[in-house]
């Protein structure tokens, strides 16, 4: 298998690029090119953009710089891409910052390969399937030049988004037997202290926006269950956070602004245990009282 390693520096602070420009030096291209490119800080989304501009082959895998792969991941996941097999997804173990297991991902679909819009639709709202997969270059690129028409000002998650429309570009997704390690890191973007983190809502509205257009009910109720769950964990950090945020004021204006958008009738279509539908009715109150 040819293979191509590109590395980007997304404005790092630390000493990455010194450790990478090292292993290229000491790096045999003859087994495999490295390629390191820097460029200011963006977030995820526009360096994974960079990175997969800047690759030359037609099946890309991303590989976050505190995660890694098994031994044989990108062999078995390029094994399963087919002519129908846009996708492949791994298998994924989360564990702490000293290595040590805490779970694994439970996959919510039982028979593989599964179509492109059955994968987005698990993906809705909730992850039924993962983000950290082996994709058709020609699928990721076709999904980043949707979204360069959405109004999307969000560097945080912005991701997810694309992710979710990968799986429905894809015609369709299967699963290998090789292994993503996720690092829980405790200071990554989403999880420090982060002024700017409403923008994620953002994000959900153009989701929001995309799904609206599709005539699927379904999808549309899981949507507004994923505005209401962003509205939610929105507002637990603002609250979490609030004395140390100088814009406050930004945060209750998206959050008045989302919770505008979130269809109750809707919502009371969703299928729920009585638990839930507890949990559920709970985050509508709070809805309508980040309406006022």
């Amino acid at each position: 298998i040819k293979f191509e390693w590109v590395v980007i520096d997304d404005g790092s602070t630390d000493n990455s690029v010194e450790i990478v420009t090292n292993l290229i030096s000491s790096h045999v291209e003859d087994i495999f090119n490295i390629k390191l490119i820097k460029q200011e800080n963006a977030g995820a989304a526009a360096a994974r953009k960079n990175g997969i501009d800047n690759c030359k082959y037609d099946v890309v895998t991303i590989l976050d710089a505190d995660d890694q792969l098994s031994e044989r991941a990108l062999e078995l996941a390029f094994a399963k891409i087919s002519n129908s097999v846009d996708i492949v997804c791994y298998q994924v173990n989360f564990v702490d910052a000293d290595g040590v297991f805490l779970s694994e991902f439970c996959y919510k679909p039982k028979n593989w390969p599964v179509s492109g819009q059955q994968a987005f639709s698990e993906c809705i709202d909730s992850w039924g399937l993962t983000g950290w997969f082996m994709i058709k270059k020609k699928t990721i690129l076709y999904t980043y030049k949707y979204i360069s028409n959405m109004s999307i000002n969000n560097a945080i998650n912005l991701d997810e988004l694309i992710s979710r429309l990968n799986m429905y570009y894809a015609e369709e997704v299967d699963i290998c037997d090789g292994l993503y390690v996720y690092y829980k890191n405790l200071n990554s973007t989403t999880n420090r202290i982060n002024k700017n983190y409403y923008t994620v809502i953002s994000t959900a509205l153009e989701l929001n926006k995309f799904i609206k257009r599709q005539s699927n009910l379904d999808w549309q109720v899981r949507s507004q269950m994923h505005l209401l769950a962003t509205a939610w964990g929105v507002y637990l950090r603002y609250l979490k956070w609030r004395s140390k945020l100088d814009n406050r004021n930004d945060w209750l204006f998206s959050l008045n602004h989302l919770a505008k958008k979130i269809d109750f009738s809707l919502l009371l279509k969703s299928k729920l245990s009585i638990k839930n539908k507890i949990k559920l009715y709970i985050k509508m109150v709070l809805a309508i009282y980040l309406r006022f």
